[in-house]
C-alpha cells in the first residue's frame, strides 16, 4: 500500500497529511499554542514540517501533536512554499526545545496560507468571545457532582454551542477549536491522554467534587504558605496557624512520625521505592506478607493524600505548572527527603512510607486514561464492575445458536495453553478428508451466542477492550464466574468453530464456520505437545532468577501421557500443516516476531501466583512486613526474527492466523461489515522492498542465513503500520490477504465483535437457506453493527489496544526493575559482575542514553553513550561489555554504564 491512496485506508488520520491544520503545543511549559500547517516528512528518523501561522517553519514529531484539522487547505496551496524551506533534519537537541525559524519565503508565497490559518483564528476567537458565558463555564454545565463523564470534542461542542443546520465543515471546526480552548483554560476540570487524544479527540471530565477537592487543598497550601510568611515577618507573636493551613501542619507532623516507624523496618532510596525488610517470612508456613495497621488518617489526611496520589500516581497534573508545583513543598517541610530531587518519584515514595502504598507497587495501574475498573477512577464504572458481578447466580443466558449448533461428537479437540490459564479461547482438531486432503478445526468459545452487544457482559467488555496481564494480577475483561462456569473450553461447552479443507501444500481449498458442541477435550501444555509430536522443545535453557526466597514447588502435569495413538498421529498432523502454512506465509513476505520477553511470576502465598488486591490505604497506615517472592525467568537473546521452535510457536500460532483468515475472507465473501487489520505504509517510511534487497537479504547471506537483528528491526519498521478498518486489507508483516482477530472472545473486545456479526449472519443464511450478500440494505439490518458503528469503534479501539499492549509492557518491566533492584542493592541472587549489551536500534547522537537489550537475559534497558566515558561511539549492531549502573524502580529503568567493545557488526 503505497502513500499515493492511503486517503482511502486511514478514514482517521493517524498519519498527518500535507495540508492538515495542526495546534502546536508545548506541555513542559505555559506558552501559549499556535496554528500551523503541516507540509512534509523529512530526514531519518523522519521529522515532520510545519509552517506556522506567523510566517516561520518548525520540526516536530507527529506524536506531539493533539489536534488538527484535516484537509484544511489543498496541497496545491503548500506546495508553492517548499522550495524555500530546508530539506533535511535539525538536531534533536533543536527539535526538543520546539525552535521556530524565520525563512525568506516571499511574503506573496506564503500569504495565502498564512491569511487562510489568520482567518481560522480570527473566527474561531470570534465564536469564543460570542459564547463567553457558556465557554467559560463548560465544566459547570458539563461535570457530573461526583462522577468522571468522558466525551468527543465534537459531541462536547454540540452539546455547548449546538449545531445548525448551516454549519459547513469549516464552522463546525472552527467551533472545535474554541470549545478546545476553553476546555484547555479548564485546567485540571479537563483531561485527555496525549497518545491518541488527536485521532480519538476524547476528553476526560472530572467530576465537580474532584475539581473541588483539589482547588480546597491548593487554599490548604496557599494558607499554609501565608501563615509561614507571617511567622518569618515576627511581626504578630501571636500569631497562629489559620483552620487551612493547621491541615497542612498536622499532616506534616503526622508524615513525619509515620516515615519515621517506616525506616525502622525499611530503609529509604532515591529510585522511587523503599528498601527490602528486614524480616522474612516462610512461603510453606505462612504469607510472605503481613500487614499492619497503625495511625488513622483524618478526613483532611485524606484529601492531602488523594491530592499526592493525583500528583504521583497518575500524572493528573501534568502540564499543569502552579499546582505541580505544590507537593514538593510539603515533602520539603517534612525535612525527611534532602537528598532527593522532590518531584513525582519522591511523592510515590512518601506515599510508601507513610503507609498509603505498598513498597512494591506497580504505578502503572493508576493510568487515568487506562481506567480499571478497580483503579477508583470513575464511580460510573465501579457501578458498572458491581452489577456485572451481581450476575453471577442468575446470568440469564439464552443460547441464540441453539437450533444450528453441530454435535461434534467423539472428534477429539486439543486445547494448548500454560497450565496458569484461566480462559481458554480455543482448541484444534483435524480430519482426514481423503486426496491427500485434511479438514482443520478452530473451536473458539463462543460467549456472544448468549448475551448481545447491549448486556452489562458486553458494556464492561467494550470498556475494558482486552484482559489485562500483569504480573500481580490480571484485570480481567469478562468476570472469571462467566469464563469458567459457562464459556472457557472443556467437554460439553459451546464453540463457533473456523474450519478449512486444506490440500497438501497447506493451501485453502474450502472453508465454512458453524456453531456446535464439543464433547471430547484433551489438554496439553506446549511443552507436552512439543513432546509427544517430537518437535525439540526448550532448546535454548531457561536462565531464572528468584528474589525473595524459594519459589513455592509445584509438580508439573504430564498431560500427554493421556493421549491414545490416534490422537498423536492427529496431532503430529496438525503440526505438519502448519509448517506448511508457515511456509506458505514466508513465501508472501510474512516476518516473523518472538521478542522471547521474559517470563515474571510473583507469589503472595504457595497456593497461586499473584498478589492480593491491594488498593491505596486511606483510612489507616498500613505496614508491609515481608516481601513477595518473584521468579524471573528467561532465555539468553536470539534472533528476534527466528520462525520458532516449539509447539506453541508454529502449531498454535499458524492454526490461530488461520482461523482469523478464515474469518475475515468468510464475511468479505458476504459483504459484512467487520474490522479488519492490514498494514498501510506510512508516509515517513524507506522502501522496505529496496531496503531488504539491498541491504537486509546481503547482509543475512553474509550471516550465515540469520539476519542480524538490528537490520530485520530496521525493515519491520518499514514494512507497514497495522490499521483497523471496515474493508479488506492485506496484512504484509503476517503475509495473510485478509485478517480479522477471532481466536479470543474471553479476552478481546474485537474478538466478540466478529463473533456478533457471523453469528447473525449464519442465522440469516440458514432462515434464507442460502448465501447471502449483505451489502444490500434489507440483510444489512439484520446485523449488531453497521460500518459506521465499525468504523466509529475502530476509531478508539486502536489507541485502546496500543495503551493496553504499553500498560501490560510497563508492568512487566516495573517488576523487572524489582528483580534487578533487589539482587543489585541487596544481594537477594547474584548477578554477573558484568553483562553484555546489544544494541538494536541506530543509537542519536544527541542523546546521552541509548536503548539496549541484554544478552543474558534478553532484557530491554538503557545504557550510557559509550563517549561520555571515552570508549567512541556506539552503533547499531555492537555488542557492548557493561555494568549497572542504577536501577530506578519508579521509572522501570535498569541503567547500565559501558566498559568495552566486544563485538561490532561490519556490513
Amino acid at each position: 500500500m503505497t502513500p499515493g491512496n492511503l486517503e482511502d485506508w486511514d478514514s482517521h488520520h493517524r498519519f498527518l497529511r500535507r495540508g492538515d491544520l495542526v495546534l502546536l503545543d508545548f506541555p513542559r511549559s505555559e506558552r501559549e499554542p499556535i496554528l500551523a500547517v503541516f507540509v512534509r516528512r523529512i530526514g531519518r528518523p523522519a521529522q515532520s514540517q510545519f509552517y506556522t501561522i506567523h510566517g516561520k517553519w518548525v520540526h516536530g514529531t507527529e506524536r506531539n501533536i493533539q489536534h488538527a484539522v484535516p484537509d484544511f487547505v489543498p496541497s496545491s496551496l503548500v506546495e508553492p512554499i517548499i522550495p524555500y524551506l530546508p530539506d533535511s533534519g535539525i538536531t534533536e537537541e533543536l527539535l526538543d526545545r520546539a525552535q521556530m525559524f524565520d525563512l525568506s519565503v516571499p511574503r506573496g508565497v506564503s500569504a495565502p496560507l498564512v491569511t487562510r490559518m489568520l482567518e481560522f483564528q480570527r473566527k474561531s476567537e470570534e465564536i469564543y468571545r460570542q459564547n463567553a458565558t457558556t465557554l467559560d463555564g463548560a465544566h459547570h454545565s458539563l461535570a457530573h457532582p461526583t462522577d468522571l463523564k468522558f466525551g468527543t470534542l465534537e459531541l462536547i461542542t454540540t452539546r455547548l454551542l449546538g449545531h445548525n443546520k448551516g454549519d459547513d465543515k469549516d464552522t463546525l471546526q472552527e467551533k472545535i477549536y474554541a470549545v478546545r480552548k476553553a476546555l484547555s483554560r479548564g485546567g485540571f476540570a479537563f483531561g485527555h491522554d496525549r497518545r491518541s487524544h488527536r485521532v480519538t479527540g476524547f476528553i476526560q471530565i472530572r467530576s465537580k467534587e474532584q475539581v473541588a477537592n483539589v482547588e480546597k487543598v491548593r487554599n490548604w497550601l496557599r494558607a499554609w504558605q501565608d501563615d509561614l510568611a507571617t511567622f518569618a515577618a515576627g511581626k504578630t507573636p501571636d500569631y497562629q496557624f489559620s483552620r487551612n493551613g493547621q491541615n497542612v501542619v498536622n499532616f506534616i507532623h503526622k508524615a513525619q512520625s509515620l516515615i519515621k516507624k517506616s525506616r525502622e523496618l525499611r530503609e529509604v532510596t532515591t529510585f522511587g521505592r523503599v528498601g527490602i525488610s528486614k524480616k522474612r517470612f516462610d512461603i510453606e508456613k505462612e504469607d510472605v506478607m503481613q500487614y499492619d495497621f497503625k495511625t488513622e488518617f483524618n478526613d483532611s489526611d485524606r484529601e492531602l493524600i488523594k491530592f499526592f496520589e493525583a500528583w504521583s500516581c497518575s500524572a493528573l497534573f501534568l502540564g499543569l505548572p502552579r499546582i505541580e508545583a505544590l507537593p514538593p513543598l510539603i515533602l520539603q517541610a517534612t525535612g525527611m527527603y534532602e537528598e532527593h530531587k522532590l518531584d513525582p518519584k519522591a511523592g510515590f515514595t512518601f506515599l510508601q512510607e507513610i503507609g498509603v502504598l505498598t513498597p512494591h507497587e506497580n504505578r502503572v495501574r493508576f493510568d487515568s486514561h487506562l481506567l480499571l475498573p478497580s483503579s477508583q477512577h470513575s464511580k460510573p464504572l465501579e457501578q458498572l464492575m458491581t452489577k456485572v458481578m451481581s450476575m453471577d447466580e442468575k446470568p440469564g443466558f439464552v443460547d441464540s445458536m441453539a437450533h444450528l449448533r453441530k454435535d461434534w461428537g467423539n472428534l477429539t479437540v486439543f486445547c494448548i495453553d500454560g497450565e496458569g490459564a484461566h480462559e481458554i479461547d480455543d482448541g484444534v482438531s483435524v480430519e482426514d478428508a481423503g486426496n491427500g486432503e485434511h479438514w482443520v478445526h478452530v473451536h473458539i468459545a463462543n460467549p456472544t451466542a448468549f448475551f448481545d452487544h447491549d448486556n452489562p457482559l458486553a458494556k464492561m467488555a467494550r470498556h475494558m477492550t482486552e484482559t489485562i496481564y500483569m504480573p500481580e494480577r490480571a484485570f480481567v475483561m469478562l468476570p472469571r464466574w462467566s469464563t469458567s462456569r459457562h464459556f472457557s473450553l472443556q467437554a460439553e461447552r459451546p464453540v463457533l468453530t473456523f474450519s478449512a479443507r486444506l490440500n497438501s501444500k497447506g493451501e485453502t481449498v474450502e472453508q465454512k464456520i458453524q456453531p456446535g458442541f464439543i464433547r471430547n477435550v484433551k489438554f496439553l501444555t506446549p511443552g507436552e505437545a512439543a513432546r509427544v509430536v517430537g518437535v525439540a522443545a526448550g532448546w535454548n535453557p531457561d536462565v531464572v532468577l528468584k528474589i525473595g526466597g524459594e519459589v513455592p514447588h509445584h509438580e508439573p502435569k504430564k498431560t500427554g501421557k493421556h493421549l491414545l495413538d490416534h490422537e498423536i498421529e492427529m496431532l503430529k498432523q496438525l503440526q505438519t500443516l502448519a509448517e506448511k502454512r508457515q511456509a506458505k506465509r514466508r513465501m508472501a513476505g510474512g516476518l516473523f516476531l518472538d521478542s522471547n520477553r521474559p517470563e515474571i511470576n510473583v507469589w503472595h502465598n504457595a497456593k497461586r501466583p499473584g498478589l492480593p488486591w491491594e488498593h491505596p490505604s486511606r483510612v489507616k497506615a498500613r505496614y508491609v512486613e515481608g516481601d513477595p517472592i518473584v521468579e524471573f525467568r528467561t532465555k539468553a537473546l536470539t534472533s528476534w526474527f527466528s520462525s520458532g521452535e516449539g509447539v506453541s510457536d508454529i502449531l498454535v500460532r499458524e492454526l490461530m492466523l488461520l482461523a482469523c483468515e478464515i474469518g475475515a475472507s468468510w464475511c468479505a465473501e458476504r459483504n459484512i461489515p467487520i474490522i479488519y487489520r492490514g498494514t498501510v505504509i506510512s508516509p515517513d517510511t524507506n522502501d522496505a522492498k529496496k531496503f531488504y534487497d539491498e541491504v537486509l537479504a546481503p547482509a543475512t547471506e553474509k550471516n550465515i542465513g540469520e539476519a542480524p537483528m538490528h537490520l530485520a528491526i530496521e525493515y519491520l519498521s518499514n514494512s507497514g503500520s497495522t490499521i483497523l478498518t471496515t474493508k479488506p486489507l492485506h496484512h504484509r508483516v503476517l503475509g495473510i490477504s485478509t485478517y480479522s482477530k477471532a481466536t479470543s472472545p474471553l479476552r478481546r473486545y474485537g474478538d466478540m465483535l466478529l463473533h456478533w456479526q457471523i453469528e447473525a449472519a449464519l442465522r440469516e443464511e440458514a432462515r434464507a437457506g442460502a448465501q447471502i450478500d449483505f451489502a444490500s440494505s434489507k440483510s444489512a439490518k439484520t446485523l449488531p453493527f453497521s460500518v459506521g458503528a465499525l468504523n466509529l469503534i475502530a476509531k478508539g479501539l486502536q489507541p485502546r489496544e496500543s495503551m493496553i499492549r504499553r500498560a501490560t509492557t510497563y508492568a512487566e518491566e516495573h517488576w523487572q526493575a524489582t528483580v534487578f533492584f533487589r539482587a543489585f542493592n541487596y544481594k537477594e541472587c547474584e548477578l554477573p559482575a558484568t553483562m553484555n549489551a546489544y544494541v538494536h536500534m541506530q543509537p542519536s547522537a544527541q542523546r546521552n542514553e541509548l536503548a539496549v537489550i541484554v544478552k543474558e537475559f534478553s532484557l530491554g534497558a538503557t545504557m550510557s553513550q559509550p563517549q561520555g566515558f571515552g570508549l567512541g561511539e556506539a552503533k547499531a549492531g555492537d555488542t557492548w561489555e557493561c555494568e549497572i549502573e542504577n536501577i530506578d524502580v519508579f521509572m522501570r529503568r535498569i541503567l547500565f554504564r559501558p566498559v568495552r567493545l566486544v563485538d561490532r557488526w561490519e556490513g
